[in-house]
C-alpha cells in the first residue's frame, strides 16, 4: 500500500474534475488537460504527499524568469476580429510563410502562495519577415480555479487569467491561462484559443527558464 497524503490527493482530484467539467466552448481546453496530465506524469504524482500547495504553506516566494522562443504554425485564419491588421491575411501570406516566430522574455513571481506578477513580452513575426507585431501578457488575475502547485523536481502549475496586448493595446481581456514549468527548465503557456480569436492557432507558447529561485518557510516557524 502506498502512503498517500489525503489532502494532496484531494487537491489533485478537485483540479482534475474542474478540467473534466470545464465549459465545452473553451476551444483550448484540450491543451489545458494535456498540460496537467503531463505534469502528473513528470512529477511522479503516484506519491502526492511530495507535492506542495503553496497557498497552504507559511511564508514562501517563487521567482522565475526566462525567455520566449517559440513557433506558431499557420493552419487557419483567426476569426471574429474587427482589426484586420491582426488577421493572418490572404492566401499570399500563407503561400510565402507557413509559421510565426515568437521571441521575448517572461517573469513570474509568487508571494505567500499567490501570483504577484506574471508578465510576458514578446515579438511575433512571419518567417519571411512580414507582419511584425508585439504582444504582452500581464495583469494576472486569480479565478475560482487558480492554484499554485510546486513539486520537488521543479515542476510548477498555475491557472488564472491575463490581459493580452497587441502592439501596446489591450485587445483581449481576462483570458484564461495555464502556466506550466517543467523541472525548473522550460515553460509552456496556454491561452484559451476562443478568447483570443484563434490568434495563436490553438498552439502553446514555449520558453526557457533562465533563473529559478524558491524559498519556503513553514508557518510553524513564525
Amino acid at each position: 500500500m502506498l502512503n498517500v497524503n489525503r489532502s494532496a490527493l484531494a487537491i489533485i482530484v478537485i483540479i482534475t474534475l474542474a478540467f473534466i467539467f470545464a465549459p465545452e466552448q473553451n476551444l483550448n481546453g484540450a491543451a489545458h488537460v494535456k498540460i496537467y496530465e503531463t505534469i502528473i506524469t513528470k512529477s511522479n504524482l503516484i506519491k502526492p504527499d511530495t507535492s506542495i500547495l503553496l497557498s497552504d504553506k507559511g511564508s514562501q516566494t517563487l521567482e522565475v524568469n526566462g525567455t520566449i522562443s517559440s513557433l506558431v504554425f499557420l493552419t487557419q485564419t483567426p476569426t471574429n476580429l474587427t482589426n484586420t491588421d491582426i488577421k493572418i491575411g490572404n492566401a499570399l501570406d500563407l503561400d510565402t510563410a507557413r509559421k510565426y516566430i515568437l521571441f521575448g522574455d517572461w517573469d513570474l513571481r509568487v508571494n505567500n502562495g499567490k501570483v504577484s506578477k506574471f508578465v510576458v513580452k514578446f515579438e511575433q513575426i512571419l518567417e519571411d519577415g512580414g507582419r511584425f507585431h508585439t504582444h504582452e501578457l500581464s495583469n494576472f488575475k486569480s479565478n475560482n480555479s487558480t492554484t499554485v502547485l510546486l513539486f520537488p523536481n521543479g515542476n510548477v502549475f498555475i491557472r488564472g487569467m491575463v490581459d493580452v496586448k497587441y502592439n501596446d493595446t489591450t485587445t483581449w481581456s481576462n483570458v484564461d491561462v495555464t502556466i506550466a514549468i517543467f523541472r525548473g527548465k522550460t515553460i509552456e503557456i496556454s491561452l484559451d484559443n476562443k478568447e483570443i480569436d484563434n490568434h495563436f492557432q490553438g498552439q502553446l507558447i514555449y520558453g526557457i527558464v533562465k533563473s529559478f529561485k524558491e524559498s519556503i518557510q513553514s508557518a510553524q516557524a513564525n
